[in-house]
Parts: structure tokens; sequence; C-alpha cells
């Protein structure tokens, strides 16, 4: 796992854990949708398999935890491996996240149809 956010156009690792970068007692949590809600964060988008998208309220956000964040990707690596990108109030950051995302997409779906047409 790491935590990334983008700098000039390109990933940079922030941290190793999402855990690191919040207070002790909001590290410690049991379930990851609380744990988003807990962040001020909502659901905003999915690709199956490939990344969630979590959009955070500006009136929900606690004080002090991930400063400037607005959105956060959670991208799954290999079915059990999450890797987190931070992205703060930056559309071409944002889009840039979903550019670089769009790879995982597309191979995700490849997948996908190789699986579903060996099933028949």
């Amino acid at each position: 796992m790491a935590v990334f956010k983008v700098e000039r156009g390109e990933l940079v690792r922030v941290s190793e854990t999402l855990e690191a970068m919040l207070r002790p007692d909001w590290a410690d949590w049991e379930e990851y949708d609380d744990f988003i809600r807990l962040m001020g964060f909502i659901q905003y988008d999915e690709v199956d398999g490939v990344y969630r998208l979590y959009r955070r309220e500006e009136f929900e956000r606690p004080e002090g935890e991930l400063p400037g964040v607005r959105y956060l990707f959670d991208v799954d690596i290999d079915g059990s491996n999450i890797d987190y990108i931070l992205v703060g109030d930056d559309l071409p950051a944002y889009l840039r996240v979903l550019e670089l995302l769009e790879p995982l997409v597309r191979r995700h779906e490849r997948l996908q149809a190789d699986i579903a047409a060996r099933q028949r």
C-alpha cells in the first residue's frame, strides 16, 4: 500500500500508508467504509475491480485531517492491495489521475472479456 498525490502531472509518493498521515486515534479504524464517512468522503464513482473515487464535501471535513484533499481514489492493485491517490480541488490534477487510471480500466475490460469468452 502507498499514498500518492499529483505534482507537475506525475504521481509522487507521500506516505507508505494512509494511516500514517492521520492522528493516531483516527488511524485505528475497523471498517473502511466507516472510516471514509468519518473523514467526510462519499463514494462518487467506481470502476469495479479498478478504482473507487470518493469526494469530500467541504462542510464535512474533519479539522486538520488530510487538509486540502477533496478527492480520494483507492486503486485496486491486484485484488488484495490498495494504493491511494489524494487530489485537492484541482481540475488538472483530477483529470490527470483519470488519464493515468485509463490503462488499468482498459486492461480490466480486456480481462473480463477474456474470462467471458473462455466460459462460453
